[in-house]
């Protein structure tokens, strides 16, 4: 719903000349409040996150720069001059495309939003939405739809049915459908930019980052060279507009044809180029740190075992009450990012799953399982370990106690 107002966009009734572009500042004013809003609900989601576990934690500054110039590029798209001159020249109209499809959409992925939006509901409300994304069929169709063949397709399909003469006509005559094709292809360009970007941030895909990446290149391209070379203007509704600007349709189509040639196609090979240099640049280790590496794994893996079998039977929480701690891992929300035997719901994968806990030889792969330390990971994970994906939460110690007695029931 709030994409969708924030692409809303009312059509010019006037043609929009050389002499009087420079008038058109602020596009619609519900496209314009809804960014804001949009900037706004992110920038609150990062502070609380940010208050929890320290500035640059969980989202770095780099990712809410990314966001926010994200942000700009909206604004640039529509609520600058480009937004009216977009209804008069198909060169313009395109390069509007390629700001939502090309820029602004990878921007607002590498911005990391999720948690932020997240985060800037309220406690219950937060909970609320876990539970209802983990108990829904939502889960499952958002895994459906970051699968690199449908969101390849789906933009695909976007991309080349709104640039058909009726389409793109019915879309310049009627604000309501320029609202459903801008929303199109920034919906499907986020579901493509995910897939592409996974890889950068340690899901593995790769194989899918690169297929998404030259498909959509290749696709796109295409679709710029067949309006660059074509014989005949696609778009007779705009050839008056184009004749004010001194150009002919042709031309205006041929100049739009090049911008999503060039420069979108620009966008697609510096990512691939990226995705590209994470799976070659990957340091060969030698022989020696190859041998080391396994000799270490093997003590590591022999002192965890013995410490399992030595303390895991050995594991109380003073002070701590299994059921108490139930209650409250359903209060906090914690399945929303663990999958937690016992507790309904509890069917997250963002942190690893719990099952099992009590046997383990560390928490997280780097604090002693101890009850103590179990304790304070549950009430301060950030002071702990600075920048892991475990925010604080504002759990008492009291509360942490009987949330580690119910996890060290987990055998």
């Amino acid at each position: 719903m709030i994409t969708a107002t924030l692409l809303f966009h009312v059509a010019d009734a006037e043609v929009v000349t050389p002499a009087n572009v420079w008038h058109y500042w602020g596009g619609d004013p519900g496209a314009l409040l809804s960014i804001v809003v949009i900037a706004v609900l992110y920038g609150v989601g990062v502070r609380r996150l940010w208050t929890r576990a320290g500035n640059d934690h969980v989202v770095s500054r780099v990712e809410v720069a990314s966001f926010y110039l994200g942000i700009v590029t909206l604004l640039v798209a529509l609520c600058s001059p480009l937004d009216a001159v977009s209804d008069t020249l198909f060169s313009a109209h395109m390069l509007q495309h390629v700001l939502l499809i090309g820029v602004a959409a990878p921007l607002a992925i590498l911005g990391a939003p999720l948690l932020p939006f997240l985060w800037c509901l309220p406690h219950d409300a937060r909970v609320a939405v876990g539970r209802a994304w983990n108990a829904s069929g939502m889960r499952r169709g958002a895994a459906i739809l970051v699968l690199p063949l449908p969101a390849w397709a789906l933009h695909t399909v976007a991309l080349w049915g709104w640039h058909l003469p009726g389409p793109y006509a019915a879309a310049l005559a009627s604000a309501p459908i320029h609202a459903l094709e801008h929303s199109c292809f920034y919906l499907t360009a986020l579901l493509m930019w995910w897939v592409a970007f996974k890889p950068l941030r340690g899901h593995g895909g790769i194989a899918g980052s690169l297929f998404v990446l030259v498909g959509t290149m290749a696709q796109s391209g295409a679709l710029g060279a067949i309006l660059t070379f074509s014989g005949t203007p696609w778009y007779y509704s705009q050839s008056a507009g184009a004749g004010l600007w001194h150009l002919t349709a042709l031309e205006d189509q041929q100049l739009a044809g090049l911008v999503m040639w060039i420069p979108a196609g620009l966008v697609y090979l510096i990512a691939l180029l990226i995705v590209l240099r994470r799976v070659f640049d990957v340091p060969e280790p030698s022989k020696i740190a190859r041998g080391v590496a396994a000799a270490m794994a093997l003590v590591v893996t022999a002192s965890i075992s013995g410490c399992n079998r030595a303390a895991s039977s050995d594991r109380k929480v003073a002070g701590g009450d299994a059921h108490r701690g139930a209650a409250a891992i359903e209060h906090f929300g914690c399945g929303s990012c663990h999958a937690i035997p016992g507790i309904p719901l509890a069917t997250g994968d963002v942190g690893p799953p719990l099952a099992g806990i009590a046997e383990r030889g560390l928490i997280a792969g780097i604090v002693p399982n101890t009850p103590d330390q179990m304790v304070r990971w549950i009430v301060m994970p950030q002071s702990m370990s600075p920048g892991n994906a475990m925010p604080n939460l504002g759990v008492s110690e009291g509360q942490a106690r009987d949330i580690a007695a119910y996890l060290y029931t987990l055998h």
